[in-house]
């Protein structure tokens, strides 16, 4: 069985998101102004996720990045086969990393989003589906327009401005309307991975502001406009690159989302342990 997973090249995690689940929710869901969806095949109760029938439910998955999905020498990896073979291991949960430049990959031409990618997001999550696999689509902001995070000058005056901020609001309208109709797709990260103080990089208290103050609001406006399923939410401060992820107090100081479907999670969401980045 190791052996296998190390064959998939993915970032395997175990997701027991109970311990982040806020506390002393009603069990009201919010109902969005416009669509027509059904009610969500899981929601948050309390401190606990509960599928239909109320029965609390423990995501255990792995994540998929952004070569695993797009890139064509990883395509072979990835098939309705293998994800039921995963399916048998007993996990039940598949993140998918979306990076923003991925399908919006022209920073000079906004709006114009790759449709072979998204037709290959639809495959991936038809292929879990098909396999009874949870799906949650996590949006990973930028990614590549400059060549790497290293250009972080480059990356976060463009963060900072209007532009930038309705130009992200409105990528992400556009993943939560295109996949929220799958059933099996029970939520959305509407910014994975948040923290990016590497050092003195992403250290700016301007960045933090403009995180919470600015693009909190548009992830939960954008997503709760076209959804009522589960919010995954990550504070900036609150894990770290060792041997564990560490609590670094960021949940007991961050200011809940005025909503009710809300999972609060760790950037990474599993013990390094159980990690394998390569062959």
């Amino acid at each position: 069985m190791k052996r296998a997973i190390l064959a998939l090249s993915m970032m395997i995690l175990i997701l027991n998101l109970n311990a982040f689940v806020q506390a002393n929710l009603s069990q009201n869901i919010f109902i969005p102004s416009t669509g027509s969806v059904q009610y969500p095949p899981l929601v948050v109760r309390g401190r606990q996720i509960v599928d239909r029938s109320g029965n609390p439910v423990l995501l255990r998955g792995f994540s998929l990045w952004w070569p695993n999905v797009f890139q064509e020498e990883w395509h072979p990896l990835l098939s309705p086969e293998r994800f039921r073979e995963i399916k048998s291991w007993g996990f039940n949960t598949i993140n998918i990393i979306v990076p923003w430049a991925q399908i919006e990959r022209d920073p000079n031409q906004i709006g114009v989003y790759d449709e072979s990618r998204l037709q290959r997001l639809d495959e991936i999550i038809q292929w879990a589906q098909d396999a009874g696999l949870y799906v949650v689509i996590s949006i990973r902001f930028l990614n590549l327009w400059w060549g790497s995070w290293d250009d972080t000058s480059t990356a976060i005056n463009y963060t900072l401005t209007e532009e930038c901020r309705i130009r992200y609001g409105n990528f992400l309208e556009m993943i939560v309307r295109r996949f929220d109709h799958y059933d099996n797709v029970i939520g959305y990260n509407g910014w994975f991975f948040p923290y990016h103080g590497y050092g003195d990089k992403w250290s700016d208290p301007a960045w933090e502001e403009s995180y919470y103050n600015y693009y909190t609001p548009i992830i939960l406006e954008k997503i709760r406009s076209n959804s009522r399923k589960i919010i995954f939410y990550s504070p900036i401060y609150q894990g770290g690159w060792g041997p564990r992820s560490e609590d670094t107090g960021a949940f007991d100081s961050l200011t809940p989302l005025p909503d009710n479907n809300v999972v609060y999670c760790h950037k990474f969401h599993r013990p390094y342990e159980v990690e394998h980045e390569s062959v």
